[in-house]
């Protein structure tokens, strides 16, 4: 007995061990395949994601090309380049404004009515000064109050001044004074094909982020905190806390 037992220990102690062993390669292939499939829904997330955001700033190319080339938005960019667009305060550039949302003001009123917002529709005079954005009644803050000028978005809005030199279509994110947009833009030529300036429709991030929300998981959008100098409207802190 003394001779069985001194046999059996040594091999009950490797099955014991091979025991352990399995359970160990068995949990660490789980771990792994756990690992592998949180990777793969995340990348599909991601991937998705990606999809939403070029296919928003294609309809939103489409959205700003369906008035890029009326007859009435190349008359006002006409009108504006009568005068010295580099001037923010200059008639003829002020006169343009009024002209383009006169224009567009049934379009407008009929957009939201349907669709429950505002359209996002901005046109860009070819130095990059803003000329008119049509879903505020004023241009730009200053000291505290709004006024009508074509301010200087050069600095922080590279796009405008590429569609401007390239005279074709651009789409993607770029960073505005209200955060992150995806932007669509289309160049405004006369029947010369000269470029007079540029056309662009903003769409929100929110129905993208709400989408991954809805497939389960969550989504939040971040910025860089030194980005805060272009952003402006993100200082508020109550609202956009740091």
């Amino acid at each position: 007995m003394k001779i069985s037992h001194k046999i059996l220990l040594p091999q009950a102690v490797a099955i014991i061990f091979l025991g352990c062993l399995s359970v160990i390669i068995i949990s660490s292939s789980f771990k792994s395949m756990k690992t592998m499939h949180i990777a793969t829904v995340v990348n599909s997330a991601f991937e998705s994601v990606l999809n939403k955001v070029e296919s928003s700033a294609k309809s939103a190319q489409e959205t700003a090309a369906l008035f890029a080339g009326s007859p009435e938005i190349i008359e006002a960019f006409t009108i504006a380049h009568t005068g010295n667009i580099s001037d923010e305060r200059s008639e003829q550039s002020q006169a343009a404004r009024e002209y383009i949302r006169e224009f567009m003001h049934d379009k407008l009123t009929n957009y939201k009515s349907v669709s429950g917002k505002k359209l996002r529709l901005h046109f860009h005079l070819p130095n990059g000064r803003s000329l008119v954005r049509l879903w505020r009644d004023k241009q730009a803050k200053r000291s505290g109050q709004w006024v009508d000028i074509s301010d200087d978005i050069s600095s922080f809005r590279q796009t405008v001044l590429d569609i401007n030199r390239q005279g074709r279509p651009l789409g993607g994110i770029e960073l505005g004074r209200g955060g992150f947009a995806i932007r669509g833009l289309v160049p405004v030529k006369d029947s010369t094909g000269r470029i007079l300036g540029s056309a662009e429709v903003l769409n929100s991030f929110a129905p993208i982020l709400q989408s991954v929300k809805d497939a389960g998981m969550s989504a939040m959008l971040f910025m860089n905190k030194d980005k805060l100098s272009t952003a402006t409207t993100l200082k508020d802190t109550s609202k956009y806390p740091i």
